[in-house]
Formats: C-alpha cells, sequence, structure tokens
C-alpha cells in the first residue's frame, strides 16, 4: 500500500472516530437538570431562553420542582422535555420595566427614568407571546390576555396543577 493511500485511510479513519466521539458525548451530556432555587425569582428572558435552547440542545430532560417559579423562570416551561411539580405556583407578569409605582415605594426602589414607551412595551409584550406559543400552544395568548399587564405585585399566580389541566405540561412523575 502506498504511503498516500495509507494517509487517505488513516484520515478516513480518524474522521470517523471524531464523528463517533462527538455523537457519543452528546449522548452522555444529556441529563435532567432540576431548576435551581437561584433561578427561581426570574432575570433576564434571553439568559433563560438561551439556557433552555442550550438544554434542548443537549437533550437535557428538565425538572421544575422549586416553591416558586417567577418571571423569566417561566421560561423553563419552554423546554422540549420538562415536567412540573403540581405545587409549584408560576408567578407571570408583562415586561418588568413598567412595573407599578407600588411596587417601587414598597420595595423602597427609585422611579425609573426610562421606562417602556407603549410601542416598546407591546412589541415585548407580543414577542413574550410568541416565544410562549412557539413551544405551549395557547400559553402566549393566555399569557397577552391574563398577565402582559401586570407588574410588580400584580402578578398572575397558576399551579403547576392548573397548567397542566389547561396547557397539557406535564407533571413529574407522571408516565408520559
Amino acid at each position: 500500500m502506498s504511503f498516500a493511500r495509507a494517509l487517505g485511510w488513516s484520515i478516513w479513519i480518524v474522521a470517523l472516530l471524531g464523528l463517533a466521539f462527538l455523537l457519543l458525548s452528546k449522548a452522555v451530556e444529556a441529563g435532567t437538570y432540576s431548576v435551581p432555587n437561584s433561578m427561581s425569582d426570574g432575570g433576564k428572558w434571553d439568559t433563560y431562553t438561551a439556557l433552555v435552547d442550550e438544554l434542548d440542545e443537549r437533550g437535557d430532560f428538565v425538572e421544575i420542582r422549586v416553591r416558586n417559579c417567577t418571571s423569566a423562570c417561566t421560561v423553563f416551561l419552554l423546554a422540549k422535555k420538562m415536567c412540573t411539580d403540581p405545587e409549584t405556583r408560576y408567578h407571570f407578569h408583562g415586561p418588568s420595566a413598567r412595573w407599578t409605582w407600588a411596587t417601587f415605594i414598597a420595595f423602597g426602589i427609585p422611579w425609573p427614568d426610562d421606562g417602556l414607551s407603549d410601542e416598546k412595551h407591546a412589541w415585548a409584550v407580543n414577542r413574550m407571546a410568541d416565544v410562549y406559543n412557539s413551544r405551549v400552544p395557547g400559553l402566549g395568548d393566555w399569557f397577552k390576555e391574563r398577565a402582559a399587564h401586570r407588574f410588580g405585585l400584580g402578578v398572575v399566580t397558576v399551579r403547576g396543577a392548573e397548567l397542566n389541566r389547561v396547557f397539557l405540561i406535564p407533571l413529574c412523575g407522571e408516565k408520559p
């Protein structure tokens, strides 16, 4: 066998081994992600959607078993493979730059100078609703009707069991 031919076979073997390693490493990476309490208070919407996309890409199963899941934490409901505890309380609200003055007074937070304009607020609400609807049909429509215009202390709270009944969100411990 010539050197060139041996080199060609070696390249193919290395490429196949690399592909096999990549596929196996993806399979090994998939696991269960339990939403930590540190993320249950929410945060930036885009941060949470990026995390859920990463978990979905790895094939992870997401368990939402925290007592309360507030604000951007609700994005975990959008994971492709997930379940919720029936007693978890989900707290939905509209874009937070429009918190009420009562919230700011209650928590001693300075009033923001740069609240969302009505146009930007409508855009943000529609974007959030579209993302919710993209994975859980009807959840975005419910969000727009019930929670999108609630802010600060005026959140809409719903339990995991109710999300299961209305939107067929899987409950942890149930057989699929």
